[in-house]
């Protein structure tokens, strides 16, 4: 399902209308007075990617919020660095054609806001705030900064979120697995080292016949580790928080 965002750039797949080039994290000063809600002890990362909004039906920026409102009702009540709802800064800018420089703007605008809004969930964040930067050459290139909860999360959030945007883009149906995704990795993140197996999975997701799927997905995406118990008769496969999201300080 998703691929990793912390690929390199040789890795990318071209053919995405949002193609992750970087991500990084450390704190960024020169990007605080850009949103006076971030908090300047709080980490945060920069995402670098490049938008090229495909021509779908549903791909504007308009039909896309329309579409992840209905999939995130949450979002409705983002605000954005200068106050305004996020509704109002889409709905209201003006638009010169279609794949403007401004739709790109808002695709990358909507993409940290899907990233706030999972990030929040996954942790339990109390808030949580980001900015989008647009670079003058090439255009359709932005720096996505958003404030982290630990860096495994903001990991697993970007794949997740671009991998939606990127579905809804191209006009695709979004799989309905990311968002199981997500509630199970708020369950396991909830359990801190207390381990989980396949049963505790599904049970955190309702008995959802998808929900080894879900745990599939993180533990390709290294958010659980399977871990050997040295009594375990059953032989059920148990997982964890992967050591990478358990570590603090990682690299």
């Amino acid at each position: 399902m998703p691929r990793r965002a912390d690929r390199s750039p040789a890795a990318s797949i071209q053919a995405e209308p949002i193609e992750v080039l970087r991500l990084e994290f450390g704190r960024f000063p020169e990007i605080s007075r850009l949103n006076p809600r971030f908090v300047e002890r709080n980490e945060r990362f920069k995402l670098t990617l490049d938008v090229r909004a495909a021509r779908g039906q549903g791909s504007s920026p308009p039909a896309l919020l329309g579409a992840l409102e209905s999939m995130l009702p949450s979002l409705s009540r983002h605000r954005c660095a200068g106050g305004g709802r996020l509704r109002e800064i889409v709905l209201k800018r003006p638009r010169r054609g279609e794949r403007s420089a401004e739709d790109a703007a808002d695709i990358a605008h909507l993409l940290e806001h899907v990233i706030i809004d999972f990030q929040h969930f996954v942790a339990e964040m109390r808030i949580c705030s980001g900015v989008t930067c647009g670079y003058e050459s090439p255009r359709h290139r932005f720096d996505v900064f958003v404030e982290t909860p630990g860096r495994p999360v903001s990991r697993l959030c970007v794949t997740l979120a671009c991998e939606l945007l990127n579905s809804l883009l191209k006009g695709a149906q979004p799989d309905p697995l990311c968002l199981k995704v997500v509630k199970l990795a708020r369950a396991v993140h909830a359990r801190g080292p207390q381990p989980l197996s396949a049963a505790d999975g599904a049970a955190a997701l309702g008995g959802d016949p998808q929900s080894a799927e879900a745990l599939a997905v993180l533990r390709e995406l290294r958010f659980v580790e399977e871990i050997e118990l040295s009594l375990n008769f059953s032989r059920v496969p148990v997982f964890r928080l992967g050591s990478e999201t358990a570590a603090a300080g990682e690299p």
